[in-house]
């Protein structure tokens, strides 16, 4: 397996990067380039993961973000 059409990686509940167009996976540790928090994703950006490559190499390429959120918790009181 190397270049991958509509390639995706996420992580559940949290959201999603679909890459575009063809992505070459070959040789690529998924779990130290591609990190997700709530809000955030972050691809090659941590100092102990690999180095970012050139544009249009590897993971760095053109990505669609979908943020899976859930609703926020509102509590309210009523007074006398």
């Amino acid at each position: 397996m190397q270049a991958v059409e509509g390639f995706a990686v996420g992580e559940h509940g949290v959201g999603e990067a679909a890459f575009i167009g063809a992505v070459n996976v070959l040789g690529l540790d998924l779990d130290s380039i591609v990190h997700f928090g709530r809000g955030r994703v972050q691809v090659y950006g941590l100092s102990q993961g690999p180095r970012r490559p050139p544009s249009g190499e590897g993971l760095n390429v053109p990505a669609l973000l979908t943020f899976r959120c859930a609703p926020l918790s509102h509590t309210s009181s009523v007074g006398p």
